[in-house]
This record gives C-alpha cells, structure tokens and sequence, in this order.
C-alpha cells in the first residue's frame, strides 16, 4: 500500500512517515478469510468488524517507531 518516508534537509531531521493502513488491512483479512470488498481506498463491506478492529488495534505506534528508528 502507500507510504512513503520524508527526511527533511534541516534541523532538527524529524522524519515524517505516512502508512495507508486499509491495503495492510485487506491483507490481514485475506489472510484471516474475512470476506470485504475494497474499492481503491475505501471499505465498502467487511465481514466481520469485529475481527477487523482487532487485527488494527495490533498495531502498536512504538513498533512503527522502532522499525522507523532503524532505517534511521
């Protein structure tokens, strides 16, 4: 999905980063079999919600940022 990673050429280097979730989430859902249909960056139906919310509340800001300082 898209993302991209903007590194600023003045101080103080505060890296910007933007990361579309719905493409990671259609995948997490394919891998889960939870029936949605997607179209281009909207979720026109998911079949279990529920399910859904739980595999995005995975998603932990720190790990973004760990991974993020690496790169760094």
């Amino acid at each position: 999905g898209l993302c991209y990673l903007r590194v600023p050429t003045w101080c103080p280097f505060q890296l910007q980063f933007y990361f579309n979730m719905h493409n990671w989430l259609a995948t997490k859902l394919n891998k889960h079999s939870i029936p949605h249909v997607l179209n281009d960056n909207t979720f026109l139906e998911i079949g279990d919600f529920e399910k859904a919310q739980k595999l995005c509340d995975r998603i932990r800001v720190e790990d973004l940022h760990q991974v993020l300082d690496i790169f760094a």
